[in-house]
């Protein structure tokens, strides 16, 4: 609510994150929800001051987020039957698992296995399997 109207928001611009290990919950070894840090490829400053001009703008453009939130948590593009969502992830630092495979647990299937950046859910896959066991449609359709 701005004072006159609803304004649609993102859900990582409510303050939304996944957090990956423990079930969804954030990882109790964790003493903050800092994520992992800086590789060599996502360095580079955004222009903080021009997105707070866009969020305050009153046009209807859906904001893309930057490559890591206030914490250092990287977003990722989390694509479902609903839409594409862009989030922050926070990964577990007591578990072993490969970052695949506590997405798998999150029933998010990665894009690839090396930098994930995008995941696809489970529901959607299953959709597209549906869709195409019984409709034969391809995924251009």
């Amino acid at each position: 609510w701005n004072g006159q109207y609803y304004h649609s928001r993102a859900l990582w611009e409510t303050g939304v994150k996944l957090y990956l290990g423990h079930n969804g919950l954030p990882c109790p070894e964790s003493t903050s929800n800092a994520g992992l840090p800086l590789n060599d490829d996502d360095e580079g400053n955004e222009e903080e001051d021009s997105l707070e001009d866009l969020k305050n703008s009153q046009t209807n453009l859906v904001l893309q987020p930057s490559s890591r939130d206030q914490s250092g948590n990287p977003f990722i593009a989390i694509i479902d039957v609903l839409g594409v969502h862009h989030l922050p992830v926070v990964y577990c630092i007591c578990q072993r698992a490969k970052d695949d495979i506590l997405f798998l647990k999150m029933g998010l299937f990665p894009a690839s296995f090396d930098r994930i950046r995008t995941v696809f859910t489970f529901n959607l896959l299953t959709d597209f399997w549906l869709s195409n066991l019984e409709c034969k449609t391809s995924a251009y359709q």
